[in-house]
């Protein structure tokens, strides 16, 4: 399957009370906030790099998602994005489609659905000239999201994202990064910013270049720098704790586009 991007349009063009008395409240507060369900946060996702084609045009890519969503879309496709890197390094594609499934299990039935499906062996041989991602090598990961409700990106229209490719360091693991990431949730439900904020972190279910991989999504770019201004002052106790989880590398930035969501039932 030859899934292409899509509201990378002009993208190419161009991701926090009564009690009865204190100790009581606190002792609600953690309860409620510190423990995740972490199978609720958990998704199986997928990204596929995707090059722009010889008729890539906004306008072609607009034609492209409208038709995608008017095709047979399997149930278990929760949500499809795209993005687009702002600076597109030589050998690097030019962005990325990403799948979020209910599980690994229903991705594999609904790619092998589609490859059979007339209408989708149509959608893709009309518009693999506008943009084509490659499902010969599909990078998949089960995709924890735990952001506080309360203080998430709601939008998904349009948004920017970060992503770090991130090691373990000597002795940690992943039991240390759910740690990290109960105290970074419990931090951000008492942040006072008013910026929305979510966070993603994927592990590879394959092999892959990071042990995981962190993404850091604001509405726009100009939301995502008060936030780290607000983390650097704020946030540092946090971020050594993650510092002494894994080593990650600078961010590369991204402008992203929902092309697809589930009807909620």
């Amino acid at each position: 399957m030859n899934l292409k991007l899509s509201k990378l349009l002009s993208l190419f063009s161009i991701f926090f009370i009564l009690s009865c008395s204190k100790s009581t409240m606190d002792a609600m507060e953690s309860e409620q906030s510190s423990g995740i369900d972490w199978d609720g946060g958990q998704v199986f996702a997928e990204f596929l790099a995707c090059e722009k084609g010889a008729d890539f045009s906004p306008e072609a890519l607009r034609e492209m998602i409208v038709a995608f969503n008017q095709l047979d879309i399997s149930e278990d496709l929760i949500w499809s994005g795209g993005y687009a890197a702002v600076d597109v390094t030589e050998g690097d594609p030019d962005g990325y489609w990403e799948n979020n499934w209910t599980s690994e299990e229903a991705a594999l039935a609904a790619w092998s659905e589609w490859s059979s499906s007339s209408e989708a062996v149509a959608w893709n041989e009309k518009y693999k000239s506008v943009m084509d991602c490659s499902s010969d090598e599909i990078y998949r990961y089960v995709g924890h999201f735990h952001a506080p409700e309360e203080s998430s990106l709601q939008n998904w229209e349009s948004f920017v994202a970060a992503e770090l490719a991130c090691n373990f360091n000597e002795g940690k693991s992943i039991a240390d990064l759910k740690s990290n990431i109960e105290e970074f949730r419990q931090w951000l439900i008492e942040d006072q910013s008013s910026d929305e904020y979510s966070f993603g972190a994927y592990i590879p279910t394959g092999e892959d270049a990071a042990d995981f991989w962190w993404y850091n999504w604001n509405a726009d770019f100009d939301s995502m720098e008060r936030g780290n201004a607000n983390w650097e002052a704020n946030g540092q106790a946090i971020q050594a704790k993650f510092d002494a989880t894994a080593t990650c590398t600078e961010p590369a930035l991204y402008n992203g586009g929902q092309f697809y969501a589930a009807e909620e039932s």
